[in-house]
């Protein structure tokens, strides 16, 4: 079945230690989440062959296929869907290389289940929104086809119509509200969400810098990545 038309969201898991693999499928699965569960990055590539997901939680150091290789190879089936990244490794490097890679998000071991369940309602929340945004503009592409073609037409019945039908005064209401759809409420709101989110990840390497697990100068380097995009 056709993930946009329904509520469900395919929730995937990757994590090679079983025991915590099962605790995340049976928390996170609830409400109107398919989840799959998966021992390691193989399993998901082989699962891509035949069916997608929409938000995939994986470990970073797993065998064979690890968490930055899972998150590359993805992207190339659905740049799209999102990835969140489980580490126990605090690593600006590794870090760095998930944010350019295109992660959605990471977190570091041990978390609260409340965490991660805060960073799956907001990518969720933004993967809806990318999809009503590319509704309204293939709505808009149809709008403008429709008065394009109308046009033509009159005009073939005469070079100077006396005046436009209402119905072209209609559709171009019609897309002047698809317009303001698409730049004020969705772009607005990722925008938003986008700048919490830089400051999420800021929050979370201070920590680490207090914990001791970067230093001054990876901090600093990070910090400007941050703020750069």
């Amino acid at each position: 079945m056709n993930n946009n038309q329904t509520n469900n969201i395919r929730l995937w898991i990757a994590e090679d230690d079983e025991e915590f693999r099962e605790i995340l499928g049976k928390t996170l699965a609830y409400g109107p989440r398919e989840v799959n569960l998966f021992p390691d990055g193989h399993a998901v590539l082989r699962a891509l062959e035949k069916a997608s997901f929409d938000i995939l939680i994986t470990d970073l150091v797993m065998a064979g296929v690890d968490g930055l290789q899972l998150l590359y190879e993805v992207k190339k089936y659905n740049t799209e869907s999102l990835v969140i990244i489980m580490t126990g490794y605090a690593s600006v490097d590794t870090a760095i290389k998930a944010i350019r890679g295109g992660a959605y998000d990471y977190i570091k071991k041990p978390f609260k289940i409340e965490e991660l369940e805060i960073i799956i309602s907001n990518a969720w929340e933004n993967l809806r929104l990318q999809r009503e945004n590319r509704q309204l503009l293939y709505r808009l592409q149809e709008t403008m086809q429709e008065l394009k073609k109308f046009k033509d037409s009159l005009f073939k019945e005469s070079p100077h119509p006396p005046r436009l039908p209402s119905v072209f005064d209609y559709k171009l209401s019609e897309m002047d509200l698809i317009l303001k759809q698409m730049v004020s409420t969705p772009g607005d709101f990722l925008a938003e969400k986008k700048e919490e989110r830089v400051i999420q990840d800021l929050k979370k390497f201070i920590e680490w810098r207090k914990e001791g697990l970067i230093d001054q100068e990876e901090f600093r380097i990070i910090k400007k990545m941050l703020l750069s995009l």
